[in-house]
């Protein structure tokens, strides 16, 4: 199980050229998603309480970041797993 703060979320994990993955599920009412592949490319789609992000992707960690802490991109969801996730990515570091 991951804890994120209050909340606990499912791990969707999928590796370069989809040669791995790893799923952890811990509850129907929280997704997470994120990926990154050899191109550079970052996604990622949150779902917390039936509330739902959306999908998104970016070509630099600069857009990835930045957009994590966009409340109208992400339509007001799942503010505590972006900001966990904003940490957990080194989004903080970058200028």
């Amino acid at each position: 199980m991951i804890r994120l703060g209050w909340a606990s979320a499912a791990v969707i994990v999928i590796g370069v050229s989809l040669s791995v993955a790893c799923t952890v599920s811990t509850s129907p009412d929280e997704v997470k998603t994120e990926s990154k592949t050899e191109s550079t490319e970052l996604k990622y789609s949150l779902r917390y309480n039936g509330c739902d992000t959306g999908t998104h992707s970016f070509a630099t960690k600069e857009a990835y970041c930045r957009a994590l802490r966009d409340d109208a991109l992400n339509r007001g969801c799942a503010r505590a797993m972006r900001e966990d996730l904003y940490e957990s990515s080194g989004c903080a570091s970058l200028p």
